[in-house]
């Protein structure tokens, strides 16, 4: 059973990577909560712009860096609202944003690191999430989520 959960995961994870590389231009890209690296290299292998994996977990990111190593594709550990790793034509943050203490923060730190006419690629739960992930410090509606990213200026271009 665990092994058809796993399974079922890795999917939904795999098709929010393949809805976020229609997404990426010439580079680079700066994959946010990355873990261990799988959607980072599918972004790397599948676009062949530089990107860049950042996750907190020091685990993870050692797990990414043995498994999935690429000419363009970096690791790193650091905490997603404290990074600044350069100038990204894309950015991504799949199901990251409802875990960080501060979600304006982070998005206002994507804001800073994002290129000139580049993208943000975002996905968060839309349904109550809290109660059921202790992981989960905020849940959002599609208004509330949207609003993060107008309240900077930031339009919306497409939704899965």
């Amino acid at each position: 059973s665990s092994d058809i959960t796993g399974h079922e995961t890795l999917e939904l994870h795999m098709a929010r990577y393949r809805f976020a590389a229609r997404f990426v231009g010439d580079g680079p890209v700066l994959d946010c909560a990355c873990g261990v690296g799988y959607g980072s290299a599918y972004l790397a292998e599948t676009s062949g712009v530089s990107v860049t994996g950042v996750d907190i977990d020091a685990a993870a990111v050692n797990h990414a860096r043995n498994h999935y190593a690429r000419d363009n594709l970096d690791f790193f550990c650091s905490e997603a609202t404290a990074f600044r790793g350069g100038s990204y034509g894309t950015i991504v943050s799949l199901e990251t944003i409802e875990h960080v203490p501060d979600p304006a923060g982070l998005i206002a730190n994507f804001a800073t690191l994002l290129r000139p006419g580049g993208r943000i690629v975002a996905s968060v739960p839309v349904t109550p999430s809290k109660d059921v992930n202790p992981y989960h410090l905020h849940d959002f509606t599609p208004a509330s989520f949207r609003r993060l990213f107008t309240a900077l200026g930031l339009r919306e271009i497409d939704k899965m």
